[in-house]
């Protein structure tokens, strides 16, 4: 993850002209603890937990045209429940450039794949957990221009979420699908 990341901010740092600016930064974050109720439901399951979070995110400016990035990788481990443990990669793109004095036009992209899980049952002796793999993208563009009449912004944004089937950590129950994938559309 470390190495990818370097190489795609080098490779953009060095398509670009010597006079481009360069902003990055690098963030990481490491906690353990325990919960008395790790899954947050009527359970009260309670242990410890792990989680940890990477972050790297920049920006390169030249001319009045901006390209930013950002990638986060987040990992939750919750001790002898599995099943619960979370792990999210997250990409983000942007891209604005001036068109003209007083116009700018922006576009943003991003993706999000996270794998999670919950406790389906909880009896004495056992817990019956799943974990589900969802996905999201999302797009959106701006165009912002000011006149003589003010400040004008039309927007657009679309997003889509896929939500992954849930595998049980019991062979009993066949892989299945409990939330439904949701798409939406707005303009402003």
């Amino acid at each position: 993850m470390k190495a990818a990341s370097a190489v795609l901010f080098f490779s953009l740092a060095a398509a670009l002209p010597s006079r481009a600016a360069a902003e990055m930064k690098f963030d990481y974050l490491t906690e353990i603890g325990h919960s008395s109720n790790l899954f947050e439901d009527a359970n009260n399951l309670s242990g410890t937990f792990w989680q940890e979070t990477l972050k790297l995110r920049g920006s390169l400016e030249q001319d009045g045209t901006k390209l930013s990035y950002a990638i986060r990788q987040a990992e939750k481990r919750t001790g002898r429940y599995r099943f619960g443990d979370t792990n999210e990669t997250e990409l983000n793109l942007g891209y604005s450039f001036a068109l003209g004095k007083d116009a700018l036009f922006e576009l943003e992209a991003a993706y999000l794949r996270s794998t999670s899980g919950d406790v389906l049952l909880a009896l004495p002796q056992s817990v019956i957990g799943y974990r589900t793999t969802d996905r999201q993208l999302q797009f959106a563009g701006q165009y912002t221009t000011s006149s003589f009449i003010g400040k004008t912004v039309a927007a657009v944004k679309a997003s889509t979420l896929k939500n992954g089937d849930a595998r049980f950590t019991i062979n009993l129950l066949r892989p299945t699908k409990l939330d439904p994938d949701v798409s939406l559309a707005g303009f402003s």
